[in-house]
């Protein structure tokens, strides 16, 4: 909407369209959203009458906040190399779902066991180098397997412990 600065007077409205900043005294970018993108023109301040399009139509990427794990189940390919991979690293850990995430060096594993006819979570945390970082019990005794059981912000490893307490860990 361009209002008069001398008399107040509406002067144009250019509807579903917002400023995005003064270009000169005779020219102004604006933006349109079109589906999940923006598309950037240049208008004519006076007219409010579009003259072209911006050189600033690139989307900028997206930033990735938050890194869920990829979950893997009997019948994919890699669960049963990632399961072997856990059995050998645990001594005897034979998982029945596997949630992954990496972040280079470290690769973490939450998964799951039976034990005692219920589940069990545990998170093992490996360096590039086969060392084990961590290696903890997360719950027991639980009915069933949770979702989204561990995120990734930046270099923050945010888990649930007993059902009902947040924890994280620092990457280095």
């Amino acid at each position: 909407m361009m209002v008069s600065a001398e008399q107040g007077d509406l002067q144009w409205v250019m509807p579903n369209y917002l400023l995005v900043k003064t270009l000169n005294n005779s020219q102004i970018e604006i933006a349109t959203r079109v589906g999940d993108l923006f598309k950037y023109s240049i208008s004519e301040s006076e007219t409010g009458i579009i003259s072209g399009t911006s050189e600033d139509n690139k989307q900028p990427d997206p930033q990735i906040i938050l890194k869920e794990a990829v979950r893997y189940k009997e019948g994919n390919i890699y669960f049963e190399k990632l399961a072997s991979f856990i059995f050998e690293s645990t001594k005897g850990h034979q998982p029945v779902c596997i949630d992954y995430l990496e972040k280079r060096p470290f690769m973490m594993f939450s998964y799951y066991i039976y034990e005692q006819e219920k589940m069990t979570e545990h998170l093992l945390i490996v360096s590039g180098k086969m060392e084990h970082i961590l290696h903890e019990k997360l719950s027991d005794r639980r009915e069933g397997i949770g979702q989204s059981t561990m995120l990734l912000k930046g270099s923050t490893l945010v888990y649930l412990k007993n059902n009902n307490e947040f924890s994280s860990l620092t990457l280095p």
